[in-house]
């Protein structure tokens, strides 16, 4: 034990004569560990925590490929094909992000939003929080626009208003009516609607 003292001792009379290099070494360190703590914190968020869904162990994303393109987005004829032809999947959602112009009172901007197929919440066993989920009848051609809404654009847009199902919100210049609210628990970000 008297040894690691005297060590300790004759390192910290090292850094006082040498207090550049020691700051150095300090700042290095520092560095060092803070750029490690932000790689873990970025690698565990992304790669290594479960998605926040039952059975997301079950969830599979398909897309496309070219001798040119590794991944491209799977066209919806392509979806529709590969939904009704596969034995191998339980069921199938096809979903494209997309950035859409949200207008009301306080003008139009620019909000993030997904187009989704009906089953979407269904693959995800995500039901809604008020109101239902998309039904098959919503997915068919000419079949008027629903709205799913996160629970965030509920409180913010709509103003946390206590009978949301059944209004109308105005998208790209056409009108969707509201027929859920996503629970405020889940990690999806958007406005979803059904119109692919």
């Amino acid at each position: 034990m008297t040894s690691v003292l005297q060590d300790l001792r004759y390192a910290l009379r090292l850094c006082r004569a040498k207090s550049g290099f020691a700051l150095m070494v300090l700042l290095t360190l520092a560095l060092g560990i803070g750029v490690n703590v932000v790689m873990f914190t970025v690698v565990e968020t992304a790669l290594l925590r479960p998605l926040p869904y039952p059975q997301a162990d079950r969830l599979v994303e398909l897309t496309e490929s070219s001798r040119d393109y590794p991944s491209i987005p799977v066209a919806y004829p392509n979806f529709q094909d590969w939904r009704r032809q596969s034995a191998a999947f339980e069921n199938m959602s096809a979903l494209a992000l997309v950035s859409s112009t949200l207008a009301d009172q306080a003008g139009a901007r620019r909000i993030p939003a997904a187009h989704v197929s009906a089953s979407f919440f269904d693959v995800l066993d995500l039901p809604p929080s008020m109101g239902r989920n998309f039904k098959a009848s919503d997915d068919r051609m000419g079949a008027p626009a629903t709205a799913i809404v996160t629970r965030g654009f509920w409180l913010r847009e709509m103003n946390a208003d206590p009978a949301p199902i059944g209004k109308s919100i105005q998208l790209d210049r056409r009108p969707y009516t509201v027929i859920g609210v996503l629970p405020a628990d889940n990690r999806i970000e958007t406005i979803h609607f059904s119109g692919l």
